[in-house]
């Protein structure tokens, strides 16, 4: 479907949309030293249900003092796109474009040594 100019409302014509990770970054945070350093999205998904305005995402995430952590969340989409955690280890706040070809969101995970963030774009 075309986006109306000027338009704020969602339109797809596709109900459920899985997505391909584009890009990434992240960094870990550590408490003790309040360092921070780079760590790497190994992988990960984002499943969209337009038709039930539902996400679910997942990531896998690595560090050298960090390791590996998996990044979890899901919940609720408005009709704008705009999405954000409702369950899951880690905060997601993110949105899609209004054709629904394109999303990205920030996260957040907090560890007992530190705190992960980080930003994804997804595409189809």
């Amino acid at each position: 479907r075309e986006v109306t100019p000027g338009s704020t409302t969602l339109t797809t014509s596709e109900p459920n949309v899985a997505f391909r990770l584009n890009g990434s970054a992240a960094t870990y945070q550590r408490y003790h030293d309040l360092g921070v350093e780079a760590a790497s999205v190994t992988g990960g998904r984002l499943t969209i249900d337009f038709s039930r305005s539902t996400f679910s995402t997942e990531l896998g995430v690595t560090s050298p003092s960090m390791g590996v952590q998996d990044v979890q969340a899901s919940g609720t989409v408005s009709a704008s796109g705009v999405f954000q955690t409702a369950t899951g280890n880690a905060r997601v706040l993110g949105g899609t474009s209004l054709d629904g070809r394109e999303a990205a969101y920030l996260f957040e995970k907090s560890l007992n040594q530190g705190a992960l963030r980080g930003i994804t774009m997804w595409g189809r």
